[in-house]
């Protein structure tokens, strides 16, 4: 049973960390503006499933890189066991960075984080399991195996009502680092 449910939080916090959550229409000023210079062909990142109660690896093969880019749109692929046969499709546009899902059998598109950030910005997703997110800083620092980073956005992600979670990005990079009720999503290295 322990097995089960270190296995499903590893499936949400993956599809927490790269589906992410849509934006509300709310207008306020912005404090953080990203403008996800990390988008670009042949950019890795190698991502690690660390235990909460141990900070011990789990896993360490979730590996995104950007192959490819095509009128905006940049494919990648993920080189891990959970989805062996999808690949996603990022893009941005005026509200910030989206992220769709390409499988056999689903196929969705979500706002992963918005352009313009502010503590209290909410966004949600009806698209990803009714996910509800705010912004609850402009400015965390970070650190994780690949270094420490400053002026990082924090996302208060709530998923379900009996999960929050908590996702980290930087502008120049990307994800940084997401966790969960057990495990926690760290970012390993990257090639750029």
């Amino acid at each position: 049973m322990e097995i089960l449910k270190t296995k499903l939080m590893i499936a949400i916090i993956i599809s927490l960390v790269f589906v992410g959550c849509g934006k509300d229409d709310d207008f306020k000023p912005t404090t953080n503006n990203a403008p996800f210079t990390f988008l670009k062909v042949g950019h890795e990142w190698k991502y690690g499933i660390y235990n909460n109660d141990t900070d011990s690896l789990i896993k360490d093969t979730i590996k995104p890189k950007i192959i490819s880019q095509n009128d905006g749109y940049f494919k990648v692929t993920t080189d891990d066991d959970l989805y062996d046969d999808d690949f996603q499709y990022w893009f941005t546009n005026n509200e910030g960075w989206f992220s769709g899902w390409f499988s056999n059998d689903n196929t969705t598109s979500d706002l992963v984080m918005p352009l313009n950030c502010y503590v209290g910005l909410k966004y949600d997703s009806p698209n990803f399991y009714n996910c509800f997110a705010e912004i609850v800083s402009v400015s965390a620092t970070v650190s994780v195996p690949a270094g420490t980073f400053n002026n990082c956005i924090k996302i208060k992600e709530n998923p379900t009502p009996d999960i929050i979670s908590y996702a980290y990005f930087h502008k120049d990079v990307g994800i940084i680092m997401s966790s969960a009720n057990f495990t926690t999503l760290k970012l390993i290295s990257k090639n750029f």
